[in-house]
């Protein structure tokens, strides 16, 4: 599989479906109250061989765990059923390609560092370094697929998230004991 095409559809449908509180997966979610917020560690992640996707909210009440994944997944069958608006897939188009092309970074990462690490992340994993540093052709391309296509997202979807058996449900909940411990330890 192209490397380049695969980051595309991975890290666009990722920001699709739940990039910020306007996407749709993100809005049902938040419209349920089973939580509080969208958690910052929501999204797709190339840092390791294989490529990771993840939903994360906080505020789910404990023992609410399997009432959220049954949510989550009710809201991706949605989308992949009905599809998005318009304007949710040129906003998403607009902010990814933004992202991609920015040089200046808002942490203050140097640009020259950003493409050497997706240099350095395609060649560890066995694939040649240019493959992830061009991101205009393989952007572009999938936009024009998923426009000639209206099966496509519904197929990502399908894919990478609902046909999927590789995923987990990790609840986390604070604990104030473990915290003065960990103090005391300290």
């Amino acid at each position: 599989e192209d490397p380049a095409a695969f980051r595309m559809e991975f890290g666009f449908l990722s920001e699709l479906l739940w990039g910020d509180d306007s996407a749709p997966v993100s809005k049902k979610l938040l419209a349920a109250k089973i939580g509080t917020d969208i958690a910052p560690y929501t999204g797709f992640s190339f840092n390791t061989r294989f490529p990771c996707i993840c939903f994360s909210m906080s505020g789910v009440a404990a023992g609410d765990e399997e009432k959220f994944r049954g949510l989550l997944f009710d809201a991706l069958r949605e989308v992949a059923e009905q599809g998005v608006s318009k304007e949710d897939f040129d906003r998403t188009a607009m902010c990814f390609d933004f992202s991609n092309r920015e040089v200046k970074r808002p942490e203050g990462t140097p640009y020259s560092l950003v493409l050497m690490r997706r240099a350095v992340k395609s060649w560890l994993f066995g694939f040649s370094p240019d493959s992830t540093l061009s991101v205009r052709e393989p952007f572009e391309d999938l936009l024009r697929r998923m426009r000639e296509d209206p099966l496509l997202l519904p197929g990502l979807i399908e894919r990478f998230l609902l046909q999927n058996e590789r995923r987990s449900l990790v609840s986390v909940d604070p604990s104030v004991e473990w915290e003065q411990e960990r103090s005391r330890q300290e």
